[in-house]
């Protein structure tokens, strides 16, 4: 069964084998339509899905990956938030506001990437958060950051 015939979506995932990367884009965003970083979900495949590392999924391993996202302990949405958003082990001010556009997604299970947050308070977050004060911000940085206080109240 070929899932470039009728495209890919979940019930003709559920009948092939597996899908790679590019059938887990269009299958991704017809659930999350305005995820419209192709890398950032490039990499959530590789972070969340693709445990293996062989560049495909299988049915289980979709189903894992979502159980993962939505059910996860508080931690372990940050460590998700963090390792898609940075880049070796860091995030910039930009990177930052990902971090937590993605963690407000994944606590408030919402399809688009807008938080409530205002710039000023993004940007004071960020200063908080960027202990040693060089303009990055690494996982301890992030997970003891101010705005993160609401992210049990958003689950």
């Amino acid at each position: 069964v070929s899932t470039q015939s009728t495209g890919t979506d979940i019930i003709t995932f559920h009948s092939v084998d597996s899908i790679g990367i590019s059938e887990f884009k269009t299958l991704f965003q017809k659930h999350m339509p305005s995820w419209t970083h192709h890398e950032l979900i490039e990499k959530l495949f590789q972070v969340v899905f693709d445990l293996d590392n062989d560049g495909k999924i299988f049915f289980r391993d979709y189903v894992l990956g979502l159980n993962s996202l939505v059910n996860a302990t508080t931690q372990a949405k940050l460590k998700i938030c963090f390792d898609l958003a940075s880049n070796e082990g860091k995030l910039n001010k930009l990177s930052f506001e990902l971090a937590v556009s993605l963690l407000y997604c994944i606590c408030n299970h919402k399809t688009d990437n807008e938080i409530p947050f205002d710039h000023d308070v993004l940007e004071s977050a960020f200063q908080v958060a960027d202990q040693d004060l060089n303009g990055f911000v690494d996982f301890e940085g992030f997970s003891s950051s101010d705005i993160l206080q609401h992210c049990d109240s958003w689950s």
